[in-house]
């Protein structure tokens, strides 16, 4: 992480953001340590030629693994910039603090310095902080959590099944950016809504070919398919041990309950479990018609 001498931030990284809003919170973090406004952070990410190692962007773990390195470095640059300005203003460097581009006494907010004012920065043009991410606490489980519900209604004489309402109740411990979780949230119970009604995979047996590798036969949710009413709610647990942020993954928690929840609920509609996805009509014709041949 680069602080140039016009205020502005650089951000080196090998993180790559893929829609899920990494460059976004990235910034937001840097703008939580360095008091610098948005605008004026620069996310440089994902060329392995220029930038440095990151792990891969899934498995929920890009916020929680990448976000704590760069706090650190933000903390680095931070401390740095601190001494400097202590020693302009003639102050002890506990009592300083970054706002607003400025550099501001804690016992009295009338002492404050431009950060681009602080001679260390003028002098050398640039402060440089690297940060790393650690391991997990050991003894501790550091996972995300997520419950989904689900309200379907059943055609018992076609097999259709119409889901009518969707809930995510979500613990990604803080939220770093609303909009960005509650889209994200929103997408995976979508993409859990295919899983759980109409995506199937239909495979040649003597070829293992896909035979619907198209999308009139590999059948995925339009916006007709998506209840009127699905909302996300989001638990805000505060976690201070998972990690420097305190932020935990948001992406396969909002996708994996979703089938469930929807099979559990034609169960409590129509009283038969349909164990394999997705719920479509000939499937649970069958089964129904296999209980009434029981009965």
């Amino acid at each position: 992480m680069k602080l140039f001498s016009d205020g502005s931030v650089n951000v080196n990284t090998g993180a790559a953001d893929i829609g899920t809003g990494t460059k976004t919170v990235m910034s937001q973090v840097v703008a939580e340590e360095l008091g610098v406004p948005l605008e004026k952070i620069q996310i440089e990410h994902a060329d392995t030629g220029t930038t440095q190692y990151s792990g891969p962007s899934g498995g929920s773990k890009t916020v929680p693994s990448d976000m704590p390195a760069a706090r650190a470095a933000a903390i680095e640059v931070r401390t740095k910039l601190l001494k400097g300005a202590a020693d302009e203003m003639k102050l002890p460097v506990e009592e300083l603090a970054l706002a607003g581009g400025e550099v501001v006494s804690t016992k009295d907010p009338a002492k404050k310095l431009a950060v681009t004012a602080v001679p260390l920065l003028q002098r050398q043009q640039v402060l440089v902080g690297v940060g790393t991410r650690g391991p997990n606490v050991e003894g501790k489980v550091i996972s995300m959590f997520a419950t989904h519900f689900a309200e379907v209604e059943v055609n018992t004489r076609t097999g259709e099944v119409t889901v009518t309402r969707l809930l995510a109740a979500q613990d990604s411990a803080r939220v770093m950016n609303r909009l960005t979780f509650e889209c994200q949230v929103q997408g995976g119970l979508v993409m859990g809504l295919g899983l759980g009604r109409t995506e199937e995979r239909v495979l040649d047996r003597q070829t293992g070919k896909m035979c619907n590798a198209n999308w009139h036969d590999y059948k995925i949710p339009t916006a007709l398919d998506v209840p009127a009413e699905q909302k996300v709610h989001s638990v805000d647990l505060v976690d201070t041990e998972c990690n420097t942020v305190g932020a935990k993954g948001v992406g396969e928690p909002s996708t994996i309950p979703t089938a469930a929840a929807i099979a559990n609920a034609v169960h409590d509609a129509v009283g038969v479990r349909v164990p394999d996805s997705p719920i479509t009509p000939p499937r649970l014709m069958a089964l129904l018609a296999a209980r009434g041949k029981k009965g």
